[in-house]
């Protein structure tokens, strides 16, 4: 396929060992997420920049009566892709050619069908042989927004998948983009995940965190079969309801656009990887001084304002408030060991009400009414007369309660997260705890963005080296297509809300911790 200066110039040989090796940077392709290499832009621009080496290569394909007509700097800023995949293909003395036609540039790449002004030769494969070489370099870039549809052999600059979850339709994986085709991070969205700023006051643990910042991984949720293209577009146009006026809500996960090729239907999400809310119920100690049970449920209150910001526009349900305000009032009294007991109870109580025919460990009422267990539970909780508990007791007996109880109409969840927050703010003002903005202004509006500070600092809940591991949502299954809450992101230790797009069962398990 090389023409004969291909084989003994060292600048072209050079060339070629480069992109066969240290280049190669793993992408996919295809419907079925194949692995395909490419060579990122900004790698193929620092070789060529090295030591002459583009204008070494001009002279090695072009004769020299033609080497002055084609300007390195020119070639370097319209045309280095064109002239790297003429070089795979043997005829980088085509860039002669190509470097006097704006539609042969590399912005115009990749070519799907043959240029006008594509160099007519005397071999007719010329063309075909360009066409399968240029796909090495032109990954598309991925934009904040991004509604495509990819052909078959476009190549996607993801460089790692590991799958994390299944079930329905609906496949999710944890990937990875390449750096510098990252453009899907809104301009109004930091680029690390989480500000450094919203430690856990009183508390370092999180630290290791915030060195590693994780701005280039994402959630790739994949639709396949039959329903495929109704739940992707149901669940695509659910998020596009959530963002309003453009900027996405700061309680819901993050949706950066979607792209389908061939068979497959593609959401790309934000990544919340610190493991679930069990997790974080299990590794944690309760929180025992007034402002950590505060500043615990202050976060915690977003849950309630995620389940508004979804229902407000496609519902009204605070099904999945009552998982997470019911567990999370057991393990603010009690800690995490109790927790996992509330739910084996709970499932022993619902298996025989129901004679084994339903498994419980994700419900609270049955027949109308709270279930025992949660009644006794409740019950039990009434008794604390710390300060700490008299928080707990408030918040459970006006807020979890009234979420919980299934008799009559269900409240609404603006209803619950403006009782939760007049109750946070009360016990503050008793108790001269202040909560702030990141940026130091008090009594923030959305309760999960902000930081709070005390006369005093509660010590650490856990050891400083302890922290959480990775993990992502699960998929259990796939219901209506539609964002749904499930998951909380701890922000640096205290819960912060996010929406998913997952199933109702386990739910606890999908509260995230970030």
């Amino acid at each position: 396929m090389f023409a004969s200066y291909a084989q003994h110039h060292d600048a072209i040989q050079a060339f070629h060992k480069w992109r066969q090796s240290e280049a190669q940077t793993s992408g996919l392709r295809g419907p079925n997420l194949d692995t395909a290499s490419f060579i990122p832009q900004i790698k193929l621009e620092a070789y060529l920049d090295t030591y002459l080496y583009l204008e070494n290569l001009l002279s090695a394909v072009l004769d020299s009566s033609d080497r002055p007509a084609v300007a390195a700097g020119y070639v370097r800023e319209h045309y280095l892709r064109s002239f790297a995949t003429l070089l795979c293909i043997g005829e980088g003395r085509l860039i002669y050619h190509f470097q006097q036609y704006r539609s042969l540039r590399d912005d115009k790449m990749p070519f799907y069908t043959k240029p006008e002004d594509f160099p007519h030769t005397d071999d007719p494969a010329v063309f075909q042989n360009y066409q399968d070489a240029q796909w090495q370099f032109c990954a598309i870039s991925l934009q904040y927004d991004m509604k495509d549809r990819l052909r078959d052999r476009d190549t996607l600059p993801i460089t790692s998948k590991e799958k994390v979850g299944e079930g329905g339709s609906a496949v999710v994986h944890r990937i990875v983009v390449e750096e510098s085709y990252n453009a899907l991070r809104p301009p109004f969205q930091p680029t690390e995940n989480r500000p450094s700023n919203m430690l856990r006051p009183g508390t370092s643990r999180f630290s290791k965190m915030d060195q590693q910042p994780r701005q280039n991984t994402f959630v790739l949720k994949t639709y396949r079969g039959k329903e495929a293209e109704t739940n992707h577009k149901k669940e695509r146009e659910a998020y596009m309801k959530l963002r309003g006026g453009g900027c996405p809500p700061p309680n819901i996960v993050a949706f950066y656009g979607w792209f389908i090729q061939g068979t497959s239907y593609n959401l790309i999400l934000e990544y919340a990887d610190q493991g679930t809310l069990e997790d974080y119920m299990e590794r944690t100690a309760k929180p025992e001084s007034i402002e950590d049970v505060l500043l615990f449920w202050d976060r915690l209150t977003q849950i309630i304002l995620g389940v508004q910001s979804i229902h407000g526009r496609i519902g009204n349900d605070t099904s999945a408030s009552q998982i997470l305000n019911g567990e999370a009032a057991v393990w603010s009294h009690y800690g995490g060991r109790r927790v996992k007991e509330y739910r084996r109870t709970r499932s022993r109580e619902i298996k025989w009400k129901t004679n084994d025919s339903v498994e419980g460990e994700q419900i609270f009422h049955w027949g109308g009414r709270l279930l025992d267990t949660v009644e006794d539970a409740h019950e039990d909780m009434f008794q604390g007369n710390s300060a700490s508990h008299k928080i707990v007791r408030e918040i459970l007996r006006q807020v979890v309660v009234g979420m919980l109880h299934h008799d009559g109409p269900r409240p609404h969840a603006k209803t619950m997260f403006d009782k939760a927050k007049e109750i946070i703010k009360r016990r503050a003002d008793i108790h001269e705890i202040t909560l702030v903005r990141p940026g130091g202004s008090a009594e923030c509006e959305l309760a999960g963005s902000s930081n709070a500070s005390s006369k005093t600092k509660s010590p650490p809940q856990v050891p400083p080296e302890s922290t959480l591991d990775s993990s992502i949502w699960p998929t259990d299954q796939h219901v209506s297509g539609l964002p749904d809450v499930k998951a909380c992101r701890f922000q640096k230790g205290l819960p912060q809300t996010m929406i998913a797009s997952n199933p109702k069962p386990a739910i606890n398990r999908a509260v995230q911790l970030v």
